[in-house]
Parts: structure tokens; C-alpha cells; sequence
């Protein structure tokens, strides 16, 4: 996982990952809401990685 700026990047495998606008998170969610939740989460490899 990556963020950078309004964008996560999430890596679920080597080979593609998916691009979250986290400025488009539907009501009555926000991306801060959306990086907590993902926070929460328990994660098999190394801790994720944020980027300004």
C-alpha cells in the first residue's frame, strides 16, 4: 500500500495493484475513514509504506 497525495495505491500481488482516488470515497465515508479502516488491518509481509 502507497499513498500519494489523494491517491492509495494498493498492491495485492507482484504483477498490478488498484488506484483508490480517496477524494471519491462515497458518503458517509472519507478517506480518512477508508485509511483507518485499512490501517486496522493485519498485513502478511512488510508494513505498508506511505509516500508524500
Amino acid at each position: 500500500m502507497q499513498q500519494v497525495g489523494d491517491w492509495l495505491l494498493l498492491y495485492p500481488g507482484p504483477d498490478f495493484c488498484y488506484y483508490l482516488d480517496l477524494r471519491q470515497v462515497p458518503d458517509p465515508y472519507t478517506g480518512v475513514d477508508v485509511l483507518a479502516l485499512i490501517g486496522n488491518q493485519e498485513v502478511s509481509g512488510p508494513a505498508p509504506t506511505f509516500a508524500s
